[in-house]
């Protein structure tokens, strides 16, 4: 397996981010990471391979310096969840919109072989968060019908390990409240929460990236539960239609990669409570840098970080 090199990952230093350039990197690959603060190590990788490049995605001049000479770009710099977003709506309107244009401007413009677009719908299509996530994946559409191959891949809450480690994702944050026993409460169906475990998207995406972009050109993939219990029953082709955004074909991973997320959330809380176990994460339920919202909430107004 060889992905075509240097790829751009823009939010390299989020929980998917680091987690998909270590993935990269065991594959041989080059990589550029953007990301809007370098400041601290938390999450950073030390490699001659990854060139770190701290920057605004909503800046075409950063963008453009960080995606000169790329044959990949992996979109992952958002607001990705309702909490952070909620702090600071029309900041994370412009993050995730005009950042998103920045980006395929300067990718149409360098001519990039492929962008993959990774969003993070919550299934409640009232809430702007989500709504703002629809008009995304419609923007990544016009731009592959002006010529730039794009695939999307469309996440629900994720979960499992990542050198940039989040405990507000809906599993993680269950599971360490049980290992510290907040409040006295068992909390043991913590694994009942449904989800997508990060070694499975990042699978998919070393696919996506492998193979000739003219495979997934235009492909809209839904990771979601409900659409994978679908594919199970059909592995085919289907057209779903979102409020206020056109109808759109969401195509089976399975059918076109022969992808399908082999890891369940029981195996992720397993692994999660070893790694407490072992003493790691003491301050998983504390310290803001494995929440997100409260990571953006304690830092200046203006200065919020963008990452996936």
């Amino acid at each position: 397996m060889t992905v075509p090199s240097p790829v751009l990952v823009t939010g390299g230093a989020g929980y998917v981010g680091t987690a998909l350039i270590s993935r990269l990197l065991k594959l041989g690959s080059t990589v550029r990471a953007l990301d809007w603060e370098l400041a601290t190590d938390t999450g950073r990788l030390s490699d001659s391979r990854v060139t770190w490049l701290e920057g605004d995605v909503r800046q075409p001049g950063m963008v453009r310096r960080a995606i000169q000479g790329c044959r990949s770009v992996v979109h992952l710099a958002a607001i990705s969840d309702v909490a952070s977003f909620e702090l600071n709506p029309a900041m994370a309107r412009s993050v995730n919109l005009e950042g998103l244009q920045s980006v395929l401007s300067e990718a149409a413009e360098a001519e990039v072989e492929e962008l993959v677009l990774v969003t993070h719908c919550q299934g409640d299509s009232h809430h702007e968060f989500d709504r703002v996530e629809r008009v995304r994946e419609s923007v990544v559409e016009q731009a592959l019908s002006r010529g730039l191959p794009t695939a999307t891949l469309r996440v629900p809450p994720l979960c499992g390990w990542s050198p940039r480690m989040r405990f507000d994702l809906p599993l993680h944050h269950a599971v360490a409240r049980e290992y510290f026993r907040e409040g006295g409460t068992d909390l043991s169906p913590a694994s009942s929460h449904e989800g997508l475990h990060l070694d499975d998207l990042l699978e998919l995406l070393m696919l996506i990236l492998t193979w000739p972009p003219s495979i997934s050109a235009g492909g809209v993939y839904d990771l979601g539960v409900e659409s994978q219990r679908r594919s199970d029953l059909a592995a085919k082709s289907e057209i779903r239609l979102y409020g206020g955004v056109e109808a759109e074909l969401v195509r089976s991973p399975e059918t076109e990669f022969g992808w399908k997320a082999q890891r369940t959330m029981s195996q992720a809380r397993a692994e999660l409570l070893d790694r407490l176990s072992r003493g790691q994460f003491p301050d998983a339920l504390t310290s803001p840098a494995y929440h997100n919202a409260e990571s953006l909430r304690q830092r200046p107004r203006g200065e919020n970080r963008p990452a996936a």
